[in-house]
């Protein structure tokens, strides 16, 4: 062996006894023996001193002088361990661990230009180490150079964001609102949302206009579903920052947010000033929201063709268009088109194979389900579909398969069980199949009259005679020749509008007791319900004979007889359930009801206020006899009666409408007002109760309020050209001459309107729009030949327009309508002064 190998092997040994002594120290560390553990490690070091080895092991010594630095300087002993420290230094400068060690105890001896410059040499070493950028952020703060010290806090930011404690120490040196901003982002990183949020609004305290602050605050409200303070945060965003594209940000809070209105505002605006894919989706969406999705589904479109790839778009369109009756095949186009970047999204799938069943193509929906089986076994609603589809198409072998996968995922739906029934049956195996629909009774409805049915007649061919038997019982639940299991069934036959088989069951049971008082009225309801009312009246009267002295037979057939328009003798029928039982306000009330079919309103009053009189509380009589009075004049006694029923059933708009139109008679309109908007409290949708409204605001020169009421029933029916006239009106008489002539324009666009086209003609000309005015002018000359306004319009709109000689021709028409009007005749001169026809 070699001098060098000989003083290598030593040199490993001797690291060997520093590994050992190291962990024997840390053993009295950890028994808490300070003293024991110091004097460890100090021998270590004079073992070491004894031996200075080659460079060879210099990292490795480096390293293990520093650990005994460490822990000299855990236990206290700062002298030696920067003498330790220094050493490891010297063997190994690149040391960076113990760069760290020793500018940490440089820092806590306060001696804070070494400890920047131990720090310094740590970094160059590791630049992205956050113990040695933060020891010499924090030095280089002790130190005053808060410039320097912040360049190094950023640094440390940029290796930990959410290490937060810099960033306190950053707002000390600096506050700057970017600093705010990233505080702020750090802190929603982990879910500190609140924390973020105090942040934020710290800064805009400093920074009030500005935009990003403000964005991104909304954001973070956002975030936690605060909508309306996102809302309010993101419209200053706007303000600020002067940025458009925020207003897609606005629309989709509004969505999220569940506010339609406010929705398609802002989307509308991002549309109209973007023009992108994007801007366009959220429009979609926002009428999606809005419930418009005929207009979502141009929106998408739209923003489809700017950009093929707005998968979201699509999602949105295929949305929308699920909601439109009669949409499958764009549905199809939809998915297919999704297909193509997802061909394996199941759900998109689904959509598919119900568009396709819409459409009756039930062989492609089939072969859309099997691909969804390829990839999804066990999908048991597609299961379902496919078994169901396969049932229709008579491919009972498929069916069969199908049915029995159904069945092993849901062995306790009767339907799975049927369905497996049904194709085992028409395959050949009657006795699966019969097993099948027994089991599907114990764990369905024992009522299933068709899985009844089914078992039934698959005991049949079976030849169980004793089962047969059995599910008739069932099916009866009684012997047939029972009465009562007749009634049973046929009550549930009604119950399921079914009267065709319910009439069956009750005629069954009349069949073996034809005075059977429940089957009668039972039979009669079924009658009633099938509008049989000559059937009905029979019956009644047949069980007028067995049950002479019940009031409500007779009540029953006055209101059948009413039904059919023979009042007087419906009336002879109320007074004989009246005498049968005098205190019932109810037969009193329909009693009025048939002398105001009548017309007579004297009588009905007096019926009504019997009724009234037994029951104080019962709104329809009070409700009778307001619209008796109001038809007998005596308009101020209805309104009394009205209120009294606004008074007993505040929630029912009908008295309340009916008190407006009293009120409106008596010309009281501000009263009127009141009563329409009690009666739109409680249906703010119903229009009809809006135009009523408008017609008062209208007669009142109310102009401002009817504006408001009128754009409300066009916001509720676009169609509604009562509503546009009411807008129109309102919009003329406020001045707004240009809105006034759209909303004329919308009139005449829906309905025929002379006197609508009169008025648009007339603003047109006041706004010196001749060619428009001229158009329409004909338009009423169209409806009305002879209609000398129309004619009139015409000739003042072509003399503007200095068509003299269609003028000319046009004066003479009207002067043919009416050769005495002088106006007429000075104009018509004029213009033929102007031809020079002066003869």
């Amino acid at each position: 062996m070699g001098l060098f190998d000989s003083l290598v092997d030593k040199e490993k040994r001797l690291l060997g006894k520093i590994a050992k002594g190291i962990d024997r120290g840390l053993r009295f560390m950890e028994r808490g023996d300070k003293e024991g553990a110091r004097g460890v490690f100090l021998d270590i070091l004079k073992l070491y001193e004894q031996y200075h080895p080659p460079s060879r092991y210099h990292e490795d010594f480096s390293h293990a002088l520093d650990a005994i630095g460490y822990y000299l300087w855990r236990l206290g002993d700062a002298d030696s361990a920067i003498f330790a420290i220094n050493k490891a230094l010297e063997i190994y400068p690149e040391n960076s661990t113990a760069l760290m060690n020793m500018g940490e105890i440089c820092y806590a001896r306060k001696e804070f230009e070494k400890a920047e410059k131990f720090f310094r040499d740590a970094v160059r070493i590791e630049p992205t180490s956050k113990r040695a950028l933060g020891g010499l952020a924090d030095s280089l703060y002790k130190l005053k150079k808060y410039d320097d010290a912040l360049e190094v806090y950023m640094k440390i930011l940029d290796v930990d964001p959410h290490d937060f404690k810099y960033y306190d120490r950053v707002l000390s040196i600096k506050s700057t609102k970017e600093i705010y901003s990233r505080y702020a982002s750090a802190l929603a990183d982990v879910h500190r949302v609140d924390d973020a949020i105090s942040m934020l609004e710290k800064a805009l305290e400093s920074w009030p206009d500005d935009g990003d602050l403000w964005q991104q605050l909304g954001e973070l409200y956002e975030a936690i579903e605060h909508y309306h303070e996102a809302i309010e945060c993101i419209t200053k965003a706007v303000r600020y920052k002067k940025d458009d594209s925020l207003y897609v940000k606005l629309a989709q809070i509004c969505i999220k947010d569940g506010d339609s209105k406010n929705a398609l505002k802002y989307a509308r605006k991002a549309a109209n000033v973007l023009g992108t894919s994007e801007a366009h989706k959220v429009l979609g969406d926002a009428y999606a929201l809005a419930g418009k999705h005929k207009d979502a589904v141009k929106a998408y479109e739209k923003a489809i063709s700017m950009d093929e790839n707005n998968i979201d778009a699509l999602y949105g369109m295929l949305g929308s268009l699920e909601k439109i009756k009669g949409s499958e095949e764009k549905v199809l186009e939809v998915c297919d088109k999704i297909l193509e970047k997802y061909p394996g999204e199941v759900n998109i799938l689904m959509k598919k194979g119900e568009a396709l069943e819409g459409l009756k193509r039930y062989e492609d929906a089939l072969e859309v389900y099997y691909r969804i089986l390829d990839i999804d076994p066990n999908n048991l609603p597609v299961i379902q579909k496919t078994t169901r589809i396969l049932h229709s198409l008579q491919r009972f072998e498929e069916m069969r398969e199908l049915a029995d996968r159904w069945v092993s995922l849901a062995p306790d739906s009767a339907e799975a069980l049927k369905m497996l029934g049904i194709s085992l049956e028409n395959v050949g195996d009657v006795e699966g199949a019969y097993s099948c629909y027994l089991n599907g009774i114990d764990v369905g409805d024992s009522k299933d009259l068709e899985l009844l049915t089914l078992a039934k007649n698959a005991a049949k061919k079976l030849g169980k005679t004793l089962d047969v038997i059995n599910l008739c019982d069932k099916i009866l639940k009684i012997d047939p020749s029972q009465t009562q299991v007749w009634m049973e069934e046929g009550d549930a036959f009604y119950d399921i509008d079914n009267l065709e088989m319910a009439e069956k069951c009750y005629r069954e049971v009349l069949a073996r007791d034809e005075k059977n008082i429940d089957a009668l009225w039972a039979l009669e309801n079924v009658y009633r319900k099938e509008d049989k009312l000559k059937d009905a009246e029979k019956t009644l009267k047949y069980l007028a004979k067995i049950e002479e002295n019940d009031p409500e037979v007779w009540a029953e057939l006055g209101d059948v007889l009413s039904l059919m328009g023979r009042y007087e003798e419906a009336l002879k029928a109320y007074d004989k359930a009246i005498s049968l039982k005098k205190g019932y306000a109810p037969y009193w009330y329909h009693r009025g009801l048939c002398c105001e079919a009548l017309n007579r309103y004297e009588e009905a009053l007096v019926s009504y206020s019997k009724a009234k009189d037994l029951d104080p509380s019962y709104m329809k009589a009070w409700f009778g006899m307001g619209y008796a009075l109001e038809n007998l004049e005596r308009v101020e006694e209805a309104v009394e009666c009205y209120r009294k029923c606004t008074e007993l059933s505040p929630n029912d708009k009908m008295p309340y409408i009916r008190l407006a139109q009293a009120y409106v008679k008596l010309s009281q309109f501000e009263q009127a007002l009141s009563a329409y908007d009690e009666a739109l409290r409680i249906d703010p949708d119903d229009t009809a109760v809006l135009k009523k409204k408008c017609s008062i605001l209208s007669k009142l020169e109310r102009y401002e309020e009817l504006l408001q009421c009128a754009d409300a029933v066009v916001e509720k029916n676009d169609e509604d050209p009562e509503g546009w006239k009411y807008k129109a009106l309102a919009l003329k008489e406020l001045e707004k001459t240009d809105e006034a002539i759209e909303s004329l324009k919308k009139v005449v666009s829906m309905v025929d309107d002379i006197e609508c086209l009169k008025d648009l003609v007339n603003l047109l000309m006041e706004s010196e729009r001749y060619e428009e005015a001229l158009s329409y002018a004909n338009n009423i000359i169209d409806l009305a030949p002879n209609n000398i306004d129309g004619w009139i319009a015409k000739a003042t709109c072509l003399d503007n327009l200095a068509r003299v000689e269609e003028a000319k021709s046009a004066y003479e028409k009207c002067l043919e309508l009416d050769r005495n009007n002088k106006s007429l005749l000075v104009r018509y001169a004029s213009i033929l002064d102007t031809l020079g026809m002066w003869d």
